[in-house]
């Protein structure tokens, strides 16, 4: 695996897109303000999810649209293979609608409720999206980004649990996340909170 892991970061669009980011860190943090300041309380992310998806176009993910449960789906539709990697930051919060989550910076520190959990998933999301499709990075599958509702306590997951749980019925208006005849993905990454000190490989337990 490590071998595997040296190999990609040495290919030469995978290094493109890494100084993508790199250069791009002003803006992912003005990004991860914005939406933060944004209220999402779990079960009214509306306004944060609009955004996120007028984001997603500007980028230049394709097939952008929100489904039944309100997840904000976007796709980078270059692989060739048909299973999906998903890639997904929860856009709510445990705050309720009378907290006031307004973002100050202190020198080079940013406060506000929700900032890390998890306006910088969200912005996560959105600068790997950014980078892959700028530099033009190959993928053997199709990668579905993927800004989920209902993630919090109340919630219980429902927005994650709306796409793998094979219900990708959407109205006329809606993009469906997964096609009713597409499997389901062949992998699941989520970004949730700040700082690169561990990775979950495996599974989360939650007990609700």
């Amino acid at each position: 695996m490590n071998d595997l892991i040296s190999r990609l970061l040495a290919h030469e669009r995978i290094r493109a897109a890494r100084r993508h980011v790199e250069r791009a860190d002003d803006v992912t943090l003005a990004r991860q303000a914005a939406l933060s300041a944004t209220p999402a309380p779990t079960g009214a992310e509306g306004a944060r999810g609009a955004r996120v998806a007028e984001l997603f176009r500007e980028i230049g993910l394709s097939h952008v649209g929100v489904d039944q449960a309100g997840n904000v789906c976007g796709w980078l539709a270059n692989g060739h293979g048909s299973a999906p990697v998903v890639l997904a930051a929860h856009l709510d919060t445990v705050f309720g609608p009378e907290v006031d989550v307004r973002v100050k910076r202190r020198g080079q520190r940013l406060e506000g409720p929700g900032i890390s959990d998890n306006a910088r998933g969200l912005a996560a999301l959105l600068a790997v999206a950014e980078a892959l499709v700028a530099t033009g990075v190959p993928t053997a599958r199709p990668i579905l980004f993927a800004a989920t509702v209902g993630e919090e306590g109340s919630g219980d997951l429902r927005g994650v649990k709306y796409l793998l749980n094979g219900r990708h019925d959407v109205g006329a208006q809606h993009a469906a996340p997964l096609p009713n005849t597409a499997p389901l993905p062949a992998a699941f990454i989520a970004l949730d909170g700040a700082g690169l000190e561990r990775v979950i490989h495996r599974a989360l337990g939650s007990k609700r």
